[in-house]
């Protein structure tokens, strides 16, 4: 976000709705949460019972996955860089 131009007028208008977001997050951490289940979604939402139980599975075509690396030096696989790619 460093990287982001912002016109000065820009930065006038969103100032105070990001000194919002940040007021809210700091109420957030000052909440107590103590004895509070953590929970992955909200009791009663679409999909609430349906979270599966984490599982090993083997995946029959790992040779042809890593086979289409862009460089590949076990253990490791090197991912050509997509942003910046002008930067050295």
């Amino acid at each position: 976000m460093a990287r982001l131009e912002v016109s000065s007028e820009e930065a006038a208008a969103w100032s105070p709705k990001i000194s919002a977001i940040v007021d809210w997050l700091g109420q957030l951490r000052a909440a107590d949460v103590a004895g509070v289940e953590p929970l992955l979604r909200a009791p009663g939402a679409e999909g609430a019972e349906a979270a599966r139980v984490d599982e090993v599975v083997t995946f029959g075509e790992q040779e042809a996955m890593l086979g289409a690396a862009h460089r590949r030096q076990p253990p490791y696989l090197y991912i050509p860089r997509i942003l910046n790619a002008e930067e050295p």
